[in-house]
């Protein structure tokens, strides 16, 4: 339910009124053995949230590198129609979770970021993953789920929340070169394990290490292209309209609005 912002200010001396999420991945992988790959994620990072006060809004940024992941993906089946694989994923803490700014209830001193706004998470995780999936001719269903698990704290004495996504995908294919997939995405978090003991749970709701976690269910729909001929022969675009379909918070945060997904990738 939509809380209004006069009530929350009467708790806290600030309340975000939206946040936008930048994301852009670089993966790169290769194929080790016939049954072995290894794969490795980039990711560059954007987060805006605009907050607002009883007299003034301003919008608060950080741009920075999140964490990069490690991945060693292995078979366990691919006799057609059947494919199936276990993935086993290591989090590096590349990105910052100590990053500043200003905040507009107190402009002219820069301080720490609330969790949200951070890029990284500072400490090393786990990510575990299974695959498995049905292809004929006319194209594909499959199931997925993978996990974040956090080993420790980071320095800053807190970790975020493990979680967990599973989701179902389904592709039909137009032709020989486009297709069509719709998914059914579920992802569930927990709050942020600890406190940064510079943040102040009464500054914002963002502040607040207990109103970090929830649940969401999203209904991503997508075009995918595959060029077979001429320069682009072997590339593939995909575009992804994630449209939010349920949404349960722990706490007062801000609800999910719809986003968008886009990738090019080559095998080689």
């Amino acid at each position: 339910n939509e809380v209004p912002r006069q009530l929350v200010l009467a708790d806290w001396t600030m309340v975000p009124l939206s946040r936008t999420v930048h994301r852009a991945d670089i993966d790169v992988g290769a194929g080790l053995l016939p049954w072995l790959s290894v794969a490795a994620r980039i990711p560059f990072i954007r987060n805006e949230v605009d907050f607002a006060t009883f007299n003034r809004t301003s919008t608060v940024d950080n741009t920075n590198l999140g964490d990069v992941e490690v991945h060693a993906l292995v078979s366990l089946h691919e006799t057609w129609p059947v494919r199936a694989h276990a993935s086993f994923g290591v989090g590096i803490p590349t990105g910052s979770a100590d990053a500043t700014g200003r905040l507009p209830d107190q402009p002219d001193e820069s301080r720490v970021l609330p969790y949200q706004l951070q890029t990284g998470s500072g400490a090393l995780f786990l990510v575990p993953g299974a695959y498995v999936a049905v292809e004929n001719e006319h194209g594909t269903f499959g199931v997925q789920a993978s996990g974040r698990v956090w080993l420790d704290d980071n320095d800053r004495q807190w970790r975020p929340g493990n979680s967990v996504n599973i989701q179902g995908h389904g592709q039909y294919r137009l032709n020989d070169w486009i297709s069509a997939s719709v998914r059914v995405s579920f992802d569930r978090w927990d709050d942020v394990s600890g406190s940064d003991p510079s943040l102040d749970p009464e500054q914002s709701p963002m502040h607040w290490a207990f109103a970090t976690g929830g649940s969401r269910v999203d209904l991503p729909v997508g075009l995918n292209l595959l060029f077979r001929e001429g320069t682009l022969a072997g590339h593939l675009l995909q575009a992804e309209l994630v449209v939010p379909a349920h949404t349960d918070m722990n706490g007062p945060q801000l609800g999910a609005g719809w986003g968008a997904n886009i990738s090019w990738s080559k095998r080689f």
